[in-house]
């Protein structure tokens, strides 16, 4: 699948988003890992690019919401839950706001 604008543009407001949060795994692959979600960057493994690959990417291409609002709600999930942020919070957070776009 070739690379789009929209991917170029969810890839650098992850990023920038990920520049906000340290983070270091001391303990990869550790029985938690799967529970909760991380906004920084630990080596090559991007919590937050595999969250919008999950969950908003095929929102994105659909055209049901755009790279930017795909952005805004992983930024408003690293901002609005507390850390530790539980993978079911995300999740849900990221529902609410789909549905709040669908109402507009």
């Amino acid at each position: 699948m070739p690379v789009t604008q929209e991917d170029i543009e969810v890839f650098n407001g992850i990023k920038q988003i990920n520049s906000r949060y340290r983070y270091e795994d001391k303990n990869p692959g550790g029985k938690r890992d799967r529970l909760l979600v991380s906004c920084g960057q630990c080596g090559s493994y991007n919590e937050l690019g595999y969250i919008y690959e999950r969950k908003l990417r095929r929102e994105v291409n659909s055209g049901f919401i755009t790279a930017a609002q795909a952005v805004d709600i992983l930024n408003a999930c690293c901002t609005e839950i507390k850390n530790p942020r539980k993978r079911t919070q995300v999740y849900e957070l990221i529902a609410e706001r789909l549905a709040a776009i669908t109402k507009q």
